[in-house]
């Protein structure tokens, strides 16, 4: 995982007392990476734990700063509807403030930094199992099929995919069986297995007609060769 944010200072103290900006652009950069860890707790409330590395850089009307120390990121994701999550991020890091040249101008014992976040996530692909706001089932047979791919793993959904497809295919073939059988003259078609069984033993078995014409032949054939051997 990695976070970047950038802030835009519209106010800061110094030891508790306001300061005054003397510069128009001040800015911060942060960056933190970490690999994530999630406990879900019954599909009610999702906590994701991230012990990484932080960097920042922030720009004041003195100095430039450089802060790098390990950190620990802690978010709390609570489902509020179906699609909607509700994100609560924690951020707290211990970091060396004497990189660089800042060290010999204006050396720092110790910097640490803590952040609150709020915010909310919508989510197009799958739908939360628990939330706390109920929401109705629709009755539309496709909405109520897509639900139930949206919480299944991708091995149920590909089986699930593959029964329905099937299901859907056997109705189609009584539907059209059914209005078949109410046209006048209906008469039911040999199965597909008979017809080439038919075929079969058709190719196999030649007519009787057939037989005999060979024989006529062949034995015409005898007589010529008997003819010219005796001449």
């Amino acid at each position: 995982m990695g976070r970047t944010a950038v802030y835009y200072p519209y106010a800061y103290t110094f030891n508790k007392h306001p300061q005054s900006p003397k510069q128009t652009l001040l800015y911060n950069f942060d960056f933190f990476t970490a690999p994530v860890v999630t406990f879900n707790i019954l599909d009610v409330v999702r906590i994701n734990v991230a012990p990484g590395i932080h960097w920042c850089y922030q720009l004041t009307d003195k100095w430039h700063y450089w802060n790098l120390g390990p950190g620990i990121k802690a978010d709390v994701e609570l489902p509020l509807s179906s699609r909607w999550t509700l994100l609560i991020g924690n951020l707290f890091s211990w970091d060396n403030g004497n990189l660089g040249t800042n060290a010999r101008m204006q050396p720092l014992d110790y910097v640490w930094e803590y952040q609150v976040q709020f915010g909310c996530r919508y989510s197009f692909h799958k739908l939360n199992k628990f939330s706390f706001i109920p929401y109705k089932t629709p009755k539309s047979k496709k909405v109520i099929n897509k639900m139930k791919m949206e919480v299944m793993s991708d091995e149920a959904r590909a089986e699930y995919k593959k029964e329905m497809k099937e299901k859907k295919a056997a109705d189609a073939a009584a539907r059209k069986t059914s209005a078949e059988k109410k046209r006048p003259g209906y008469a039911p078609k040999t199965a597909p297995a008979a017809k080439k069984a038919a075929s079969a033993s058709s190719k196999a078995a030649p007519a009787p007609s057939s037989i005999a014409h060979d024989e006529a032949v062949k034995n015409l054939v005898d007589e010529l060769m008997t003819d010219s051997t005796e001449n």
